[in-house]
């Protein structure tokens, strides 16, 4: 959505030898709709290398430095088993109390530690509700004595099994009418089963990624009724990094993934359905598609932040980034370890942190882009409004410096922190206090956040 509240001045002169452009916005103006994010920001754990190099089998330490960074990112759901691997993770290998072995990302048999006792009792320590990605070739049967066996095991005050995600990818094949009725002939009987053995579970299909009109009018028709949201996976901006404006990419590759958006809610025409992105993240292949786990610099880190604005604008109703923590491929994951025992915060961890911090306070949020001078994945501003006044997240992707002039009815201070790339590092400064009234520059390749109390802001 655009916010309706924006005045816009624009004039170039050199500044630092660079030019910039000059914007005002008046907050009294926003049109603020629901935080729908609140409920939904979530992660995605995988059970190989015990629990993404966490360590989960040590369910004895009652606390430990992991569980102290898990603990800061603010995620309030935990996505299970772990995507594309659902497709070989088998349950009752990994419940009871001796696990079996089970494939890993490169196809090899790998001895599994992180059980469903693991997952459950991280998810209660850290106050996560669960998202489970089911193998749908299992039988009916086998997914009743799953919801089961999860809600016996310890802790009983842990979490239930809140959504039940329908397979993973399983249109990557074959995401043609014939393919997807077979999915939804093969889903049937588990929906059934689900209803029945843990009747307050939400159920999700899955739609298509790349877009595959065949697949999802198919999915949507013959489920709309039967099932709570819809399942999507994108990642931005599938291109080769090394080519030679791969940042350039990056960034407009999200006006295709709103386009795609906008075609699945079009999809939606008996009953609009919750979308949940279940997976999001940056995601780089060659041209030959295999993909490369390269390392980024903090401005590409940075456009994390595009997800949540793509959400708010169009709708999403749930964000579960990928993934939490990973000693495969942990590039982009929040928690790195890099073979050491305890885990440190990566660049993704700090942006995701104070996303989520920020997602969390909101009541209702505004998204105030600037169309005659950046697209929406350029700059941007969310604006929130909370109990305790409003909060700003200001998202420059560009190479160049914007003076940003908030427009109040009074004068009023605010605190902020602003992340930003210097050279090739990532930078942090905090200011404790400023006046709004005052012209502030927002840095090139930057997410600042301002919290601000005004009376406006309470009412």
């Amino acid at each position: 959505m655009k916010g309706k509240n924006s005045i816009l001045f624009f004039f170039g002169f050199l500044f630092t030898l660079r030019v910039f452009s000059q914007i005002t916005i008046n907050l009294q103006n926003s049109y603020y709709r629901l935080n729908l994010l609140k409920e939904i920001r979530g992660t995605s754990l995988h059970w190989v290398n015990d629990g993404d190099g966490l360590q989960l089998s040590k369910t004895t330490e009652k606390f430990s430095f992991n569980d102290s960074l898990v603990s800061s990112l603010g995620y309030n759901v935990l996505r299970i088993p772990g995507g594309y691997l659902t497709r070989w993770f088998d349950w009752e290998k990994a419940a009871g109390n001796n696990y079996e072995s089970q494939k890993n990302y490169y196809g090899k048999p790998e001895s599994v530690k992180t059980g469903l006792r693991e997952m459950k009792l991280f998810a209660a320590k850290h106050n996560m509700r669960v998202m489970y990605t089911l193998t749908i070739t299992d039988s009916p049967e086998k997914i009743k004595n799953l919801i089961q066996t999860w809600n016996s095991i310890e802790p009983q005050n842990g979490p239930p099994i809140t959504w039940f995600e329908l397979g993973n990818e399983n249109y990557d094949v074959d995401s043609s009418v014939a393919a997807a009725q077979q999915y939804v002939q093969t889903v049937l009987p588990i929906i059934q089963t689900i209803r029945l053995a843990s009747p307050q579970s939400k159920i999700g299909a899955i739609v298509a990624n790349p877009i595959a009109p065949s697949w999802n009018t198919t999915i949507y028709n013959q489920l709309f009724d039967k099932i709570d949201f819809l399942v999507w996976h994108r990642y931005v901006p599938y291109t080769d990094y090394f080519s030679t404006d791969s940042y350039s990419a990056t960034v407009n590759a999200f006006n295709n993934v709103e386009i795609e958006i906008q075609h699945l809610q079009h999809v939606m025409k008996h009953r609009k359905l919750p979308l949940y992105l279940t997976e999001y993240n940056l995601s780089y292949y060659t041209k030959e598609n295999i993909h490369q786990n390269v390392v980024l610099e903090p401005r590409y880190i940075l456009l994390l932040g595009n997800f949540v604005t793509l959400a708010y604008r169009n709708n999403i109703a749930g964000l579960v980034k990928h993934c939490l923590a990973n000693a495969g491929y942990h590039t982009f994951a929040d928690i790195n370890f890099s073979g050491r025992e305890k885990g440190e915060i990566s660049i993704s961890g700090m942006v995701l942190k104070e996303l989520n911090r920020w997602i969390e306070k909101q009541d209702s949020v505004d998204v105030i882009t600037f169309d005659s001078l950046f697209s929406a994945w350029e700059f941007s501003i969310l604006v929130g409004k909370n109990q305790h006044g409003a909060d700003l997240v200001i998202q420059n992707h560009t190479s160049n410096p914007v003076s940003l002039l908030v427009g109040t009815n009074d004068d009023t201070t605010a605190s902020s922190i602003v992340y930003f790339q210097h050279e090739k590092t990532l930078w942090i400064d905090r200011q404790k206090s400023f006046l709004l009234t005052k012209q502030l520059l927002v840095r090139p390749h930057s997410l600042t956040f301002i919290s601000i109390k005004n009376k406006y802001a309470r009412k």
